[in-house]
Parts: C-alpha cells; sequence; structure tokens
C-alpha cells in the first residue's frame, strides 16, 4: 500500500495545491485592479499546467518512464517541453510577469535566454545532450539527476517557448512571420536525434535490456522516437496555424 501511494507522490500534490492557492491569492490581493487580474482562461491554463505537472513529475508515469518504457520516456519529455511551457506561460497573468521582470538581474538573464537564438540553441542543445546514451544511463540511475534535468529541461523550454508566448510587453512576442520561421527552425533542429532512433537497429540505452525480448525494446525504442517528431510536428504545427489564424491585416515583419 506504501509502495502504491509512493507511485502517486502525495507531497508533490500538496505542494501543487500550496502553489495554486499562493497564485489565486496573489492575483486577488496584489493585482491592483479587476482589469489586470488574470481572466478565468488564465487561470483554467494555470491548473490545468499545475495538473499536467503532477501527470508528468508525480504519477507512476515518472516511474514506468525510469524503470521500463523509453517511449514512456519520450512521452513525459514532450509533456514537460511542448505542453507545459504553454501551459505556464498562457495562464500567467501580465502584472505577475512584469513584477517578477521588474527585478533587474531577472529581467537581464530572462531577456538573454529568450532571445531567438539563444533560446534555440540552450533548449535545444540540452534535449539532444540529454539523449546522449552516457547522459540518459545517469539520468535513469541517479533520481536527483533526473530531477535536476527535468527541471533544467522545463526552464529551458518556457525560455524557447517565450518568443511565441511572452506574457509581458517588456519582453515580447516575435511578429508573426519570425514566429512561423522561429517554429519551422526549431522543428528541423531536433529531428537529427529522433530520426537516428527510429533507423538504429541496436539499442541505445542499456538500463532497459532484461525488461523485455530485444525485438519489443527496439520497437519501443522506435514508438519513442516516432512519438517524439509526431508530437513536435502536432504542437508547432497547431502554433503556426494559430498564428496564421490570428493575421489582421498588419505587416507580418512589424
Amino acid at each position: 500500500m506504501l509502495q502504491m501511494m509512493s507511485l502517486w507522490h502525495p507531497e508533490l500534490i500538496v505542494m501543487i495545491g500550496l502553489i495554486f492557492f499562493l497564485y489565486l491569492y496573489a492575483d486577488r490581493h496584489v493585482g491592483k485592479s479587476a482589469e489586470q487580474q488574470a481572466t478565468t482562461k488564465q487561470k483554467v491554463m494555470f491548473a490545468a499546467y499545475l495538473i499536467v505537472l503532477y501527470g508528468a513529475m508525480g504519477s507512476p508515469i515518472d516511474a514506468v518512464a525510469q524503470n521500463r518504457s523509453f517511449s514512456v520516456f519520450v512521452l513525459q519529455m514532450v509533456l514537460m517541453t511542448l505542453v507545459l511551457p504553454w501551459l505556464f506561460l498562457t495562464g500567467i497573468p501580465t502584472w505577475m510577469a512584469r513584477a517578477v521582470l521588474q527585478i533587474r538581474w531577472i529581467f537581464r538573464t530572462v531577456r538573454v535566454l529568450t532571445s531567438p537564438f539563444v533560446a534555440l540553441i540552450v533548449y535545444y542543445g540540452l534535449a539532444s545532450l540529454f539523449l546522449l546514451p552516457v547522459i540518459f544511463e545517469a539520468n535513469l540511475k541517479y533520481n536527483w539527476l533526473h530531477i535536476v534535468d527535468a527541471w533544467v529541461l522545463m526552464a529551458a523550454a518556457v525560455f524557447l517557448w517565450w518568443p511565441l508566448l511572452s506574457p509581458a510587453p517588456e519582453i515580447p512576442r516575435l511578429s508573426r512571420g519570425f514566429q512561423l520561421g522561429y517554429i519551422l527552425f526549431g522543428t528541423n533542429f531536433m529531428m537529427p536525434i529522433p530520426v537516428l532512433l527510429a533507423i538504429s537497429q541496436h539499442l541505445w540505452y542499456n538500463s532497459y535490456n532484461g525488461i523485455a525480448p530485444f525485438h519489443r525494446l527496439l520497437a519501443n525504442q522506435q514508438l519513442g522516437a516516432v512519438l517524439m517528431v509526431v508530437a513536435m510536428i502536432v504542437v508547432y504545427g497547431f502554433r503556426a496555424v494559430l498564428t496564421f489564424a490570428s493575421y489582421d491585416g498588419s505587416s507580418w515583419y512589424e
């Protein structure tokens, strides 16, 4: 019973509940006016962010990803880097983002890390690095490293998505035309790793050896690679469609 409960990380449920309470309290009591407070949509998005965060990091998905299945690890990675940043940035009201950015060193750091070239290099460099066998194996072996890697990658993903979904005018979104170029470049930048995983006829990660026959492990590795590609195409493609749909006749590169 205790072992089963540990797979669901009840301490994370408490932490997430506290975060949501503080979010609502700050929005109600610190926001200067009703116009500045979070909209219903933003509150729903932030709640969804916390739910998905728990699903990715606090549910049995985490244990299965670390011990049983590479494709589930990829699912966890997709949630952390393609879904969570979108929900987080669209769930933060402008006043809250601006309040944090008023701290000078935070503003300077975020401005550098969200510049398009830096954001792309940092995120895709880290994502590719973490998938290298030696790093990946260490990630699975040491739980503390797995946690650190996950939060570092999620932070890098937030910086990656900032040019598309910025909640603060001090560090604004890219114009529509540059957003489309950014999305296209970002999608292609990550492709080599999943393509190599998909066509490989040997197992990249020894930690999963012995769990199932070789052919099933190889199929699971290839499934993870396909899932990675499909998720990128769907999420980035959806964002590109939204960019087109928001076109109002103004300049694409203003």
